[in-house]
């Protein structure tokens, strides 16, 4: 800077003796302004900058970009770090900081770098950026951004028949699109067990699918399933898309009750239209009939059917639901 002034003052002094014959009083502003522009603008002109951003709509489990550019000074170095959002901040140079490492490089002078990079974890993150001379000195400039990795797109439903006989076998379809690869995990449930939050927590009857894998899509997968013989009752089918059977949130649920009626439904169901066709020719004869010993016997045999008549309905309601 001594040897900056000392040119300012001899250049000064060489245009006075030029323009001895000028009223000096007209120049002074103009020689001040010319001062101010060949101090000020070199010292402006080297000032470090940096800038770090990621790219648009990063996915759990997709390569997304980090980039970082900007302009530095003759031997310093750019570094960049990564972690989790709503902890500690950046720190004051990179030695200090706890973010894992993106990119180390040069940045004497403009640069501009690339990085790929890839999250295994959905959530909101904090890019830090430091330019200086050594990791561990006070950076000529900084930046930071915080941006979201969000979880990877996931639609699944399942078509199941509404009723199925005890003990029959049916057909389970399942339609999925994931944009990543993902498991499907789908269970049915006994009657009255609703559908947990995810498949390490659901209390299921019988496994359908665990980790059947999908990507892209929209596919169709089927599974043959087995009804319980004994047991009717209202089921559910309970279903997830998940990265692993042990995590504790799922990506997509998906779900339909069906019945389940049992096998004795169709024989009480014949029984009951047996009787009651019985009853109504008995109520019929019992009309016709013209003789008091006629009547007694069309009576009593009339209570019969009526009786093994709701016996059958009684029937059908337990095990046609």
């Amino acid at each position: 800077m001594r040897l900056r002034w000392r040119e300012i003052v001899l250049g000064l002094e060489g245009f006075l003796s030029m323009m001895r014959h000028v009223d000096p009083r007209s120049v002074l502003p103009v020689l001040l302004a010319a001062i101010a522009v060949a101090v000020v603008a070199p010292a402006a002109a080297s000032a470090d900058e940096v800038m770090v951003t990621a790219s648009p709509d990063p996915v759990e489990d997709v390569p997304y970009q980090v980039s970082v550019s900007g302009t530095g000074s003759t031997g310093m170095q750019v570094d960049v770090t990564m972690k989790a959002a709503g902890g500690q901040p950046c720190a004051a140079n990179r030695a200090a900081d706890t973010g894992s490492g993106v990119m180390s490089r040069l940045a004497s002078g403009p640069f501009s770098y690339v990085v790929n990079r890839f999250t295994a974890d959905s959530g909101t993150y904090l890019l830090c950026a430091w330019v200086a001379g050594e990791s561990d000195d006070s950076p000529t400039a900084v930046a930071q951004q915080v941006f979201t990795v969000r979880p990877p797109k996931a639609t699944a439903s399942v078509v199941v028949p509404a009723r199925v006989g005890g003990g029959s076998r049916f057909q389970l379809s399942v339609v999925a699109q994931t944009e990543v690869h993902r498991g499907l995990f789908v269970d049915v449930n006994g009657p009255g067990v609703p559908c947990a939050a995810n498949f390490a927590a659901n209390r299921t009857l019988v496994s359908v699918f665990d980790s059947r894998w999908n990507v892209g899509g929209p596919f169709t997968h089927t599974a043959n399933v087995s009804a319980p013989r004994r047991r009717p009752g209202i089921y559910r089918v309970c279903g997830y898309v998940q990265e692993e059977g042990d995590d504790s949130v799922a990506e997509a649920t998906f779900g339909t009750p069906f019945t389940v009626f049992s096998y004795l439904c169709r024989p009480a169901q014949k029984a009951s239209r047996k009787y009651a066709r019985l009853a109504r020719q008995l109520q019929r004869k019992l009309r016709r009939a013209d003789t008091r010993r006629a009547k007694r016997a069309y009576r009593s045999k009339l209570r019969v059917a009526k009786r093994k008549q709701r016996k059958a309905d009684s029937d059908v309601a337990a095990y046609c639901i």
